[in-house]
């Protein structure tokens, strides 16, 4: 990254990814194009959240559907338990409960709602996985077979 170099190999990926993004925030292209991906982003997620609420003929206001994504979103990147497990899910079930929401139905719909998001994240990275995965496969495989080799063999 321009003066900074390194031979550590963390060191390194953190100075690439530093490099990366001095690059993209000084091309007004580049800034448009991430600018409007993530508007598209947090607006489709909006909306899965959207009609998990209407499968449950809530009535929640749209403001409050946002808020309650965002600081989903906010608290789920704070490691409060192994994983994130739950975070996301608890912040969405007290936003809608506080919201006049039945603690019942807020929960199922958090719950529904990350379940939905969780399996598109998965499915595209398989997706990705199959079309992009030629430099992640080997590392994968080596991975798996150092595991294996360490005594934890899957049966034949």
């Amino acid at each position: 990254m321009g003066k900074f170099s390194s031979e550590h190999r963390y060191l390194g990926i953190i100075l690439t990814i530093l490099h990366e993004i001095k690059r993209a925030s000084l091309s007004y292209k580049a800034m448009i194009l991430l600018g409007i991906s993530s508007v598209v982003i947090w607006l489709m997620d909006t909306l899965v959240c959207v009609a998990v609420v209407m499968m449950f003929q809530q009535q929640i206001p749209f403001a409050i559907i946002v808020l309650a994504i965002v600081i989903g979103n906010l608290v789920k990147a704070i490691p409060l338990t192994p994983g994130g497990v739950g975070t996301y899910e608890i912040t969405l079930a007290i936003t809608f409960g506080l919201a006049g929401v039945d603690p019942a139905v807020a929960t199922l719909i958090a719950i529904i709602d990350h379940l939905i998001k969780n399996l598109v994240t998965l499915g595209g990275g398989i997706v990705s996985i199959y079309y992009f995965g030629d430099w992640v496969m080997p590392t994968i495989r080596t991975a798996l077979d150092s595991k294996w080799r360490g005594g934890d063999q899957p049966d034949s």
